[in-house]
Parts: C-alpha cells; sequence; structure tokens
C-alpha cells in the first residue's frame, strides 16, 4: 500500500522550542522541572520527557503547591498573567525558580489582546473556550468583555459591540475562523482584526486539505487530548475523506485497509516526526508479504544490518584497515576484530540503555531493544569483552587502551561526576557535557582503530601517525555529526550531547565545512608529503562525506536507518580501497 505524508508533520516550532529549552533547564537542575500542564499533548513524548525528569502538574494552585520548591516552566499554550505573578511570588518566598517557555507568536495574541483591553476595545477570540491556551488569551482581556466563540454560530449570539478585535487561538481552522470573523464584523460598528492563526497549522491543513481530495483514508497520528489533531480529524470528516485517528503504529490494524491501495498520513502539532516515521513503515507493511520485491527484501536485509549493528561494526573494522594502512602497519586480524566489536559493544549497550526512550523510528529497533533487551544487553557485554580479550592478544599496551575504551564507554550515560562539577555546572553525567557524544565517539573510534594497531611497535608516534589519528577523528565526527542532524530532524528528544543542538545549525555547518577540509589537507598531505599508501586513493572518501554532509544539512537526512547505510557506508568503502590495494588493483 501506498502511503502519502503531508510533509509539514512534525513538531511545530513553538512546541519544539519549548521541549529544548526545558531539556536544558533540567540538565542545570539538580532536582525535577514541572510542565505548568503537559509540557505537549503527546504521552509518548510525555513520557520520554519524564525519563529526562521533566514532569507535567496540575495547573491549579494545588498542583504548584504539589511541586514544592520545584522549578517550574510554563508551556508553549501560555498563561494567565495572574498565574505569571503568582510563581513569580513564590520564587520570591521559596527561592523556586520560573521559566517562561510560552510560544512567541501566542505571546503576540497577548500583547494583541492586552492592548486592546487598554484602550477599552472588547476581544473576540475564536477558539475552544476550555482550551490551555484560550484559558490564558482571556486573562489578558477586560473581565465581561472578552468572549471566546468556537464558531458563526455562537458569534451570531454575541451582544451588540460597539468597538471589537477578532484575534484567533493559534490552532484554529482558518476557514471556521474566517467565517466566524465576519459574522462578528456585520454586529459591531468599529471593527478590527488580527489573523494569530500560525504559519505551520495553516499549511498543515492546506496540505491536509489537498491530500484528502486524492484519496479516500487518512491516518491522523497525535494525542487524544491534542485540541489540533482532533480538530484534524474533524476537518477530515467535513471534506468527505474517512479519518483514523491514533496515538501509536500499534493501533493500526490490516483491515481497516482492507481494499486500499492508498492512504494519506497526516499528524497534529504535538507528534513527532519519529512517531509519524513509525505510523507511515506500519503502514507501508500492509500487504508487503503478499507482494515481495528486490526492494522489500534489500531494505529488511539494511534494517536487520544496521539495528544489529553488524553494519557499524564492519565500518569499524573497514576503517581500522585503512588506518594501519597509511601507517605502513602490516595488517592482522586483531587489528580489525578489536575495533569491530569495541564499536558493536559500544551501540549496543547505549542502545540498551536508552532503550526505555521511545524515539525507534524503525520497527526492527523497537523490536530489538523493547522487547528483547536482554539478548542485547550480552551481546553487547559479551562483545566488549571480546574486544578486550583479542587486544589482550597483541600486548599489554593495547589491553589497556580497549580496557580504558571500554570502562569510558560505559560510565559514559552513568552519574559519575563529582557534586560540585554538577552543583556549579549542572552536569552529571559524560553525557551532559555539551558535544560529548559527537567527539567522544570520534576519539573513541580514532583510538581503536589507529592508535592500538600503532601501540604495538613500541615506538613513539611520528607525523604520519599522527595525520593518520585527525583523518579518522574527522570522518568518524561528521559521520556521528550528520546522525545528529538527523535525530533533530526526526523530533527525538535530544539534548546538548550533539555537535548540532549544541552549536545549532549555522556553527554546526561551518564546522563541517571546516572538518571537511581539514580530512582533505589530512590525506593529501599523508599522499604528497610522506607518500603513505593508499592516502590518494582513500581521498576519494572526501567528496563522499561532502555530499552526504551536503545533503543531510540542505536537504534533509534520509529517514530510519538509511542515514546510518550512508554515513558508516563511508568507514565500508575505505574497507573496500584497503582490500582494492592489497590486491594491486590501485
Amino acid at each position: 500500500m501506498r502511503v502519502y505524508r503531508v510533509e509539514s508533520s512534525g513538531f511545530c516550532w513553538g512546541v519544539a522550542e519549548a521541549i529544548d529549552k526545558a531539556l536544558e533547564i533540567s540538565k542545570r537542575n539538580q532536582g525535577p522541572v514541572y510542565s505548568y500542564g503537559p509540557l505537549v499533548h503527546n504521552r509518548q513524548v510525555m513520557s520520554e520527557l519524564e525519563s529526562q525528569q521533566i514532569f507535567g502538574v496540575d495547573p491549579s494552585s494545588e498542583g504548584i503547591a504539589g511541586s514544592a520548591t520545584g522549578t517550574i516552566v510554563v508551556r508553549a499554550h501560555g498563561v494567565r498573567p495572574e498565574v505569571i505573578a503568582e510563581l513569580e511570588e513564590r520564587e520570591k518566598q521559596t527561592g523556586a525558580r520560573f521559566h517562561d517557555l510560552t510560544c512567541p507568536l501566542v505571546k503576540m495574541v497577548h500583547n494583541v489582546i492586552a492592548g486592546n483591553a487598554k484602550r477599552g476595545i472588547d476581544n473576540v477570540i475564536v477558539g475552544d473556550a476550555d482550551h490551555a491556551e484560550v484559558l490564558g488569551l482571556v486573562g489578558y482581556g477586560l473581565p465581561g468583555r472578552t468572549h471566546v466563540v468556537a464558531n458563526p454560530e455562537q458569534a451570531a449570539a454575541l451582544p451588540p459591540l460597539e468597538r471589537v478585535c477578532v484575534v484567533s487561538q493559534t490552532t484554529q481552522d482558518y476557514a471556521n475562523f474566517r467565517a466566524t470573523a465576519d459574522v462578528v464584523r456585520k454586529q459591531a460598528q468599529l471593527y478590527r482584526e488580527v489573523n494569530t492563526i500560525c504559519r505551520p497549522t495553516k499549511e498543515r491543513q492546506e496540505e491536509t486539505e489537498l491530500m484528502a481530495r486524492r484519496v479516500r483514508t487518512m491516518v491522523v497520528v497525535g494525542g487524544r487530548h491534542s485540541a489540533n489533531t482532533v480538530r484534524l480529524v474533524e476537518l477530515l470528516h467535513g471534506w468527505g475523506c474517512r479519518p483514523l485517528h491514533v496515538e501509536t503504529e500499534s493501533e493500526l490494524r490490516a483491515e481497516d485497509f482492507a481494499g486500499l491501495e492508498e492512504v494519506g498520513l497526516t499528524a497534529g502539532a504535538s507528534t513527532p516526526l519519529w512517531m509519524i516515521e513509525r505510523v507511515e513503515e506500519r503502514l507501508a507493511s500492509f500487504g508487503a508479504r503478499e507482494r515481495l520485491t528486490l526492494s522489500s527484501i534489500a531494505r529488511s536485509a539494511g534494517a536487520a544490518l544496521v539495528n544489529t549493528n553488524l553494519w557499524v561494526a564492519a565500518g569499524a573494522a573497514g576503517l581500522a584497515a585503512a588506518a594501519s594502512t597509511l601507517q605502513q602497519i602490516p595488517l592482522r586480524w586483531e587489528f580489525l576484530a578489536a575495533p569491530a566489536l569495541f564499536v558493536m559493544s559500544m551501540h549496543t549497550l547505549n542502545r540498551f540503555v536508552d532503550r526505555s526512550r521511545l524515539d525507534f523510528t524503525d520497527r526492527v529497533a523497537t523490536l530489538l531493544y523493547k522487547r528483547h533487551p536482554v539478548p542485547l544487553l550480552a551481546v553487547g557485554a559479551a562483545a566488549g569483552l571480546a574486544s578486550v580479550g583479542i587486544a589482550a592478544l597483541l600486548g599489554l599496551l593495547p589491553f589497556a587502551l580497549a580496557l580504558l575504551g571500554l570502562a569510558c564507554g560505559c560510565i559514559y550515560g552513568m552519574r559519575v561526576l563529582p557534586e560540585a562539577i554538577t552543583y556549579r555546572f549542572g552536569i552529571r553525567r559524560l553525557k551532559d557535557f555539551p558535544a560529548s557524544r559527537d567527539l567522544s565517539t570520534a576519539v573513541g573510534w580514532a583510538m581503536m582503530t589507529a592508535v592500538l594497531p600503532f601501540l604495538t611497535l613500541k615506538t613513539l608516534p611520528g607525523t604520519v601517525n599522527l595525520l593518520t589519528f585527525l583523518a579518522v577523528f574527522f570522518l568518524v565526527f561528521l559521520r556521528t555529526m550528520a546522525l545528529g542532524v538527523r535525530d533533530v530532524a526526526g523530533d527525538k528528544i535530544v539534548g546538548v550531547e550533539t555537535v548540532f543542538k549544541a552549536l545549532g545549525p549555522r556553527s554546526t555547518a561551518r564546522l563541517a565545512t571546516l572538518m571537511i577540509l581539514a580530512l582533505g589537507g589530512s590525506l593529501a598531505t599523508l599522499a604528497f608529503a610522506f607518500h603513505a599508501p593508499g592516502a590518494l586513493a582513500l581521498s576519494a572518501l572526501v567528496p563522499y562525506v561532502a555530499l552526504y554532509t551536503l545533503v543531510f544539512f540542505r536537504a534533509g537526512p534520509p529517514r530510519g536507518f538509511l542515514g546510518e547505510l550512508v554515513t558508516d557506508g563511508q568507514n565500508l568503502v575505505a574497507g573496500g580501497i584497503v582490500a582494492a590495494l592489497q590486491r594491486g588493483i590501485f
């Protein structure tokens, strides 16, 4: 079955920014962070946020009191001005901080309503009276002169208005806003209108309507308590398209799509892209067994290789072969096996630690790491121990290096830092350091692929060894940086352990450009200044890396496991070049 997805699906930028800021606040705090009401109307995302010590509290005085002296954040929906005053007073009395994460567009609506109130102008808000955003908007208007209407019928029941301004809930349906505002216009003597529907909402509704005209059924992904998601369902009914509202892919049933050759897919503003992609993959799988194709077989094989970490392990072996060749160290099987098993172990164990997170976009990964975690833990531990054991065959120094790498990898996500560092910098784990994931991955790979074979020589390192280390470091850093772009683009809950989140898109793009140039410079120096074997042939990796980096940043990263297939493919290419050199092809 063919699946057509609305391209504007995913978190709106206001929700994404609120989540990012809440994560930063949580990292700095020693205690939990409480959101004034759920930070986002999505149970799966809230479950992940709770694992990051971010909890939603009842938006009432009792809820605030229940948070004791914990930090409070105001969610993107915004609140009434008296709530802000209450939180400020709480901060003065208890020292408990609060942060206002209200969406900037919602704040703009606050200002419009408050400005009208100061000038004695009535406000009419087109929206749902019980929605969190609307409850906050009402607080900025004049009591008794701020009206909430959901549709033209309610607008017709308004009393005569002398001077009035019509605004909208930011996630309102534009057609309904237009019709309702026209009714108010006819009843007012002096009329003003401010269309405050946010652009992403309008684009999502327009794209969904276009999609509804071409398919008979559309799946809507989002929380059942999400107003904008429920509104999409209502709109689809009005457009004559059958909607199926689900929160996760597990709610999909094949019989609901019997006889369909195509289906549309859309989602609310509180639904992350990774959840949408999981639903999309599940939909695409319906009927796949009956129509087994070369493409589906290749896709299944690719998913298996990536999600079992065999692909990344093979890449580590290829990179190790390239590093040994550049340093003119005769290849040994231990030089390939130890890094491959080490990398496989680290990736498997880290996924095991993060198995409670629901951001696996691939159903195979979900099956492996959420339903069968114990066998994966055993495989990861066995691979790590085997890596250390193989390194021991090479000597004491390689053994010590592998053991140190395994220990550092295991404690990366654990709270091992002194309380003084945690108190002063808000950093509890090695993982909390900015860009730590990208840096630690690049250093770990470079140590195991380039330094480990060199340690068997028992000589001091030279320029060739340093340049080889740097070339490997740049390759792995660029690979991990690109995957960080993929994670953020997929609305995953990612902290500043990635360069992309620590520096931002522009600075990360500049850094990637500099590293690609440095990679090319390292290999060129090895080739022309030191005549390192294979350096010139391995320079073919530079355009490969530059191309996928450009695609990830400009066109958008590939979905699911395809990101790893592309980025780790560079290391397999390196291994292939070395194999060709060994056979005298180059």
